[in-house]
C-alpha cells in the first residue's frame, strides 16, 4: 500500500476551486501563470524537474499533512542550477551613469578585447567577450556609493 501526504506550503492558497476563479476571471494568463503554486506555474518561474523531483523525494512517504516554506524548493533549485548557469551583466538604460576612469591602463582609442570565463568556477560553461575601455556603465545606486579617488574594477568575478 502506498501512502501519499498532501503537501501545503505556508501562506499558498492550493485550493483548484479558488485558484480556477483566478482563470475564470482571467485574473491570471491561465493555469501556467508564473504567479499559480501549479507545477506548470513553478516551472515558469524557473524551476527545474530535478530540483522538483529532489524535493518531493526528500519529504518521505508519510500519511499526515506537509506544510513547507518556498524557501526550501528553491534552495535546492539553486544548488542545482548554481555551478551550470552563466553568469551575464544587464543595467537598464534609465539607471545607466557614465564612469571615467582617470587611471585606465590602454588607450580609448582602442579598447581592450579580454575573454572571462561565464562562470567563475566552471570554465565548461563558456566564456564571453568584454571590453575594457576608460569608460564604464554602471547603475546609479553603485555609482553614488563609489568615492572620488576609491579604486574601482571593470570586471570583479563573484564567488
Amino acid at each position: 500500500m502506498l501512502c501519499v501526504s498532501r503537501l501545503n506550503f505556508v501562506y499558498t492558497v492550493l485550493s483548484k476551486r479558488k485558484l480556477q476563479w483566478f482563470v475564470e476571471t482571467k485574473r491570471v494568463g491561465g493555469w501556467n501563470d508564473p504567479r499559480f503554486p501549479t507545477i506548470q506555474g513553478i516551472l515558469r518561474r524557473g524551476m527545474t524537474v530535478a530540483a522538483l523531483r529532489e524535493f518531493i523525494l526528500q519529504q518521505g512517504f508519510s500519511m499526515s499533512s506537509n506544510t513547507m516554506e518556498w524557501d526550501k524548493i528553491w534552495t535546492i533549485n539553486k544548488r542545482i542550477i548554481d555551478p551550470i548557469a552563466p553568469r551575464y551583466t544587464a543595467i537598464t538604460r534609465e539607471n545607466a551613469v557614465t564612469l571615467t576612469l582617470s587611471n585606465f591602463d590602454g588607450s580609448d582609442a582602442v579598447p581592450q578585447v579580454v575573454e572571462v570565463p561565464l562562470h567563475p568556477k566552471n570554465a565548461a560553461v563558456g566564456s564571453k567577450a568584454i571590453t575594457r575601455t576608460s569608460k564604464i556603465i554602471i547603475e546609479q545606486d553603485d555609482a553614488r556609493l563609489i568615492k572620488d579617488g576609491e579604486e574601482v574594477s571593470t570586471y570583479a568575478q563573484s564567488t
